[in-house]
């Protein structure tokens, strides 16, 4: 086996120009490589293939080379165009587009899975391999929208408890004051000072009329006193 394996080796690497005008022994030595796990020599082999004649089988060969390669994307790009091959048989149409459903399955893109499933089914309803994964896809993509769904309404209901707590807040703060304006505070300063004013011009008014009162009381007094004489024997009023 490892003299097999090295003797593929070495004519992959080394003698493929002798024989790089027969595709078919190129295609041929590329799947004994294949088998022999020896993947970048059979991708080599099969596009030499390919130059030299389109062929949908060899080009299924090298979308499975490339995947067991760990290339994905080429993997995925050699599936794709042997699904939009017009000259591909529906049996190899079916395998590629179940090959692409479980690349995309690997990488959790369950849409594009679902549909490569479906399409596989189309194209061979008998494959129950791909109705089995199509099963499965479906199940967790479900799944999956359901924790959505969850996680959705549990941020909602966070969101609803935080709106309500800031609002109960709100309420139980007291009231504050609201600040008088300078336009106000001034306002309020010139009617004190014209209060002020008024009051102390009531205050004038009224000393003045003590003073007259007294006055003519007085004048009063001392007239009576003139009057009566000496003799007159009752006391004045007293002052104010």
């Amino acid at each position: 086996m490892v003299l097999r394996i090295f003797l593929f080796a070495f004519l992959a690497l080394q003698c493929v120009p002798a024989f790089s005008q027969s595709s078919k022994l190129n295609a041929a030595l590329g799947s004994d490589l294949y088998k022999d796990s020896l993947y970048d020599e059979s991708i080599y082999l099969y596009n030499e293939s390919l130059k030299l004649e389109p062929n949908n089988e060899y080009l299924f060969n090298l979308g499975n080379a490339y995947l067991k390669a760990g290339d994905l994307e080429n993997a995925k790009k050699t599936y794709s165009q042997l699904l939009n091959s017009s000259s591909a048989s529906e049996q190899q149409k079916s395998k590629a587009a179940y090959n692409l459903g479980n690349l995309n399955y690997a990488e959790q893109n369950l849409g594009d899975a679902i549909k490569n499933y479906k399409e596989a089914l189309r194209l061979n309803p008998e494959d129950i391999q791909a109705s089995e994964n199509l099963q499965i896809a479906l199940a967790q993509l479900q799944q999956q929208e359901k924790q959505q769904k969850q996680e959705q309404q549990k941020q909602q209901q966070e969101q609803q408890e935080q709106n309500q707590d800031e609002q109960e807040g709100d309420e139980d703060s007291p009231a504050q004051p609201k600040e008088a304006s300078d336009q106000e505070k001034n306002e309020e300063e010139k009617k004190s000072s014209q209060s002020e004013h008024i009051d102390l011009d009531k205050a004038d008014e009224i000393m003045d009329y003590l003073d007259q009162v007294e006055k003519k009381t007085r004048e009063r007094l001392n007239s009576n006193k003139d009057k009566k004489g000496n003799g007159a024997n009752k006391k004045p009023e007293k002052d104010w």
